[in-house]
């Protein structure tokens, strides 16, 4: 428990000074570390590219068995931990938008487009900035390296909501009998 820090950051965010509250792991065992990087987890988001091994060979595996038995592909063990993945993107970088509607964002689009064909996405990646173009970040400017979205469609919000109940709250759609 020594391991995991909290701490908050600062940034100006349209004009006010906002608090993120942000959780951090120590790993000081370089053997770790390395098989930590190796299984395709990532010190820093910005360097993901591409969707982990493991969850592309989850699919896969949820896949087979769901075609073996009469169990969707999504209520297998591998399919819930393919689903718990897109689940924690979706509470990192995306956006709940009412109703049965979630929309998920990132500066690579060829990752968007491995979320798109290994979840069986059917709605378009589209651009929200051009690459090269001048983009404002917690009041800072910069030239931006291209930044798209995806929808993710009621079914697969709905699965993805029902994987792991103790997702980000305000990312959650809110049931109107409770």
């Amino acid at each position: 428990m020594n391991r995991i820090k909290f701490r908050i950051r600062y940034k100006k965010y349209k004009g006010k000074l906002k608090g993120y509250e942000t959780t951090y792991l120590t790993i000081d065992c370089k053997e770790m570390a390395k098989d930590i990087d190796d299984l395709g987890f990532e010190s820093s988001k910005s360097e993901q590219k591409s969707v982990p091994d493991y969850i592309v060979h989850a699919l896969k595996k949820a896949k087979e068995m769901s075609e073996l038995t009469n169990i969707e592909w999504w209520l297998t063990t591998p399919g819930q931990v393919a689903l718990a993945f897109l689940l924690g993107f979706y509470d990192g970088d995306g956006s709940y938008k009412g109703g049965r509607k979630a929309v998920i964002y990132a500066s690579s689009k060829p990752f968007l487009k491995q979320i798109k064909e290994l979840f069986e996405i059917e709605n378009r990646i589209l651009t929200c900035k051009e690459p090269g173009e001048e983009a404002l970040v917690f009041d800072h400017k910069y030239i931006s390296s291209g930044f798209y979205s995806l929808a993710l469609g009621p079914k697969l919000l709905d699965m993805m909501m029902n994987s792991y109940e103790y997702s980000m709250e305000r990312k959650r759609p809110q049931d109107s009998a409770g």
